[in-house]
């Protein structure tokens, strides 16, 4: 779904829905720098795409599942943590997202959400290694 709201954002958005985008990944640079992540900007930014989508589809099936997608973005948080470059090797993921939709490149919009997603989901499913795990219990 979010890949498709990316193309959609990168054809329609307009000023307003713009800034409304990067105002969300300022939040998000906000969260990074003293490497916290926090859920309530990470799911900022990817509303706001699906608002300048301009497709009542994305966004009302954003909000609708807010609750378990924030959840989702939490234990996202925590795998990105285990690197001292995970934070802001997620942010550099937003902005090349952000900069694709703002140049109206659309098949990279996609690509790149499409790979932050997939990226995201590989993160959270990688396995600790025994040191971690043991520091971990």
């Amino acid at each position: 779904m979010e890949p498709s709201a990316a193309v959609f954002a990168a054809e329609r958005h307009d000023p307003q829905a713009l800034a409304q985008i990067r105002d969300a990944l300022e939040h998000r640079r906000d969260a990074t720098n003293p490497q916290v992540h926090r859920e309530d900007a990470d799911f900022q930014f990817h509303l706001a795409i699906a608002i300048a989508a301009e497709d009542s589809y994305f966004s009302t099936a954003m909000a609708a599942l807010k609750d378990h997608i924030t959840v989702g973005m939490r234990f996202h948080g925590v795998s990105v943590k285990r690197e001292a470059s995970g934070l802001s090797r997620v942010f550099d993921e937003h902005f090349a997202i952000f900069e694709s939709i703002r140049q109206r490149h659309v098949q990279q919009a996609h690509d790149l959400m499409h790979a932050h997603l997939s990226e995201s989901r590989d993160r959270l499913s990688e396995k600790k290694e025994p040191a971690q795990a043991m520091n971990a219990g």
